[in-house]
């Protein structure tokens, strides 16, 4: 899910008021924020959670929605800052494999060479 799709679906939750003045909620609870960042709950509680500030109301896990949009602008930044790193593309990965072939060959000469002489 984009960004720009998180926001939406966060813009989607909020409420209105019998004027219609939208009210964005300041908590969500553990639901509402996979279904915010388009992940399981599973992996919002296993890798998510961990990594945010996180309020409780009796038993219920809530998170703030200041520490969730804080999350999304980090995982951006650490994507962009990922995108400068380079790739290992695919004339790297031919390089490797004609390597690999080389290095079997060689091995493979290295033991006839040895049953010859022996």
């Amino acid at each position: 899910m984009s960004p720009e799709e998180s926001k939406e679906l966060l813009t989607a939750l909020t409420v209105l008021t019998k004027y219609q003045q939208p009210i964005r909620p300041y908590l969500l609870s553990v639901n509402e924020t996979a279904k915010v960042l388009g992940l399981s709950r599973r992996v919002i509680e296993a890798r998510v959670i961990p990594q945010l500030t996180t309020v409780r109301f009796g038993t219920r896990r809530l998170v703030p929605t200041v520490e969730l949009e804080r999350y999304v602008d980090g995982l951006i930044t650490e994507a962009a800052a990922d995108r400068t790193t380079p790739v290992v593309g695919v004339d790297v990965a031919d390089r490797m494999r004609r390597l690999d072939a080389r290095n079997a060959e060689a091995q493979r000469q290295a033991r006839a060479n040895r049953t010859a002489a022996s």
